[in-house]
């Protein structure tokens, strides 16, 4: 089993290691001094200790570590060497267009964020980006699930933002086509704006996992553009709980 927390004091997680006893555990978490470090075989800190909240350097950290692990457990590797190039080059691309994608999401009752495989994860990351940043209800859904009725609330007053080269492409086109404004995050060179529709385009990533943290990458900057336009430079909870963490 592999529980991951940045914090390391996340209830769930260590709850779920309890009652599971699974024969083997690995924990992921920014620091090793922490609970989880009681409750799992081994421990894997990613060392993004210093991070923003909501979280942006860890949950990369995070991707990278299970991907490392995943590399050792099934003797394949991934070239990180070329993460950073990646990363360098997708902002360079995106960053011109940034600002009329986030205009497209200002002010929208929800925002609807979808994607499959390995982007079904980040359309979730940036979901939990745009509620607690930018203060905007939003959903993730895997791309097919989607089809099957959730996007029929969705109108000319929401917004759909959509991660991939395959389905995804035909659905921004349809979704801009109704009315909805609509964000394509695309390593795809084929695709057109159109009316309703802004397209972000990525370099060729190569690498399922590595394009995965590049889209990572672009939603914050995405989610930030947004937030900062709304008034919100910073993240604060206004609603704050107090048995969401081990505090011991």
């Amino acid at each position: 089993m592999i529980a991951i927390s940045a914090s390391g004091r996340s209830v769930e997680p260590i709850e779920a290691l309890r009652q599971l006893k699974p024969r083997l555990s690995i924990g992921i978490c920014c620091t090793a001094d922490n609970p989880m470090e009681d409750h799992v075989d081994s421990l894997i800190a990613t060392g993004c200790s210093a991070d923003s909240s909501p979280n942006t350097a860890s949950f990369v950290g995070t991707v990278q570590a299970l991907g490392l692990l995943g590399d050792a457990l099934s003797g394949q590797q991934t070239d990180f060497s070329a993460l950073s190039g990646q990363l360098d080059n997708a902002l360079s691309s995106v960053r011109p267009h940034i600002g009329k994608a986030a205009h497209m999401l200002l002010d929208r009752t929800s925002v609807d964020l979808v994607g499959n495989r390995c982007a079904f994860g980040i359309a979730g990351y940036a979901a939990l980006l745009m509620r607690e940043f930018a203060r905007i209800p939003a959903h993730s859904w895997a791309t097919h699930n989607f089809l099957h009725g959730p996007m029929e609330p969705n109108n000319d007053a929401t917004a759909i933002v959509l991660f991939g080269e395959e389905r995804e492409i035909t659905l921004a086109q349809d979704s801009a086509d109704y009315g909805i404004p609509t964000v394509l995050i695309t390593q795809s060179q084929a695709v057109q704006e159109r009316r309703n529709l802004c397209v972000l385009t990525l370099p060729a990533a190569g690498d399922d996992l590595i394009g995965a943290i590049v889209q990572a990458a672009v939603a914050q900057l995405l989610v930030v553009e947004v937030a900062e336009s709304r008034g919100f430079e910073s993240c604060n909870f206004r609603y704050r709980q107090n048995d969401t963490k081990i505090h011991s």
